[in-house]
């Protein structure tokens, strides 16, 4: 999608926020009443959880980003340090399949998690 050096990053990032919203509008539509939030309080909600998710977000690619900082021009590595992206890729999208699966099974009987 992007190329240089921090694309694989930046495509995990932006899925990670996409399927962490996704969640919290299902979740948002799922446990609450329509007529029990008003649009204002929804929108408050929204943006709380929303600056939640971009937090989490910044602390898991942190260490990432230090990684592809250090390593330098994707191309030139070696094979073994490519293979090491592509593990990345993988691993940051399974990790944020199991925890969108588990913040939906774990909050799903206390009917929150809204913000």
């Amino acid at each position: 999608m992007f190329g240089g050096r921090y694309s694989v990053l930046l495509e995990i990032g932006a899925n990670f926020l996409y399927c962490f919203t996704a969640l919290r509008i299902a979740m948002l539509l799922w446990f609450s009443d329509p007529g029990e939030l008003s649009s204002g309080e929804f929108g408050l909600v929204f943006l709380t959880g929303l600056r939640f998710d971009v937090f989490v977000m910044l602390c898991c690619a942190f260490p990432q980003m230090i990684y592809l900082s250090l390593l330098g021009n994707r191309q030139k590595l070696p094979r073994l340090l490519q293979i090491g992206f592509e593990v990345q890729w993988f691993s940051g999208f399974t990790m944020l399949f199991s925890m969108v699966v588990a913040e939906w099974l774990f909050f799903a009987p206390f009917q929150t998690r809204q913000s």
